[in-house]
């Protein structure tokens, strides 16, 4: 997907009004959207695909989980060469754990963002 470009405030209004909508309610949405539906409230669900599209554009959550998961193995093979460096593997743990987090929120923005539209056409 290209990247989309969004002025910052645009992307801060965009993540303020997804955090608004309470964390059940965002459960709901991507339970609907993994089958295929949207969620029946026209705003929250307009708001979750804003979302979604803001994050599937953003170059930086494609490339984050390799660059982080790489980084991770690289802090892991180093610890282990210098003989368990608590620090390294406190880094690496914390760098696979960020790759994981981005990797659940492309995926959840990506099934999202194919949730079935049964928008009426315009007249």
């Amino acid at each position: 997907m290209p990247e989309i470009q969004i002025t910052r405030s645009e992307r801060r209004t965009i993540e303020k009004a997804w955090r608004r909508i309470p964390f059940a309610t965002r459960l709901e949405v991507l339970r609907l959207a993994k089958r295929g539906e949207r969620h029946p409230d026209p705003d929250v669900d307009t708001c979750a695909q804003q979302y979604a599209r803001m994050v599937l554009g953003q170059k930086a959550v494609g490339l984050a989980p390799g660059v982080l998961l790489a980084a991770g193995a690289v802090s892991i093979a180093v610890a282990v060469v210098l003989g368990g460096s608590r620090i390294l593997t406190v880094n690496a743990v914390l760098a696979l754990l960020l790759a994981a987090y981005f990797w659940d929120l492309r995926r959840d923005a990506r099934i999202v963002a194919a949730a079935r539209r049964n928008d009426p056409p315009e007249a």
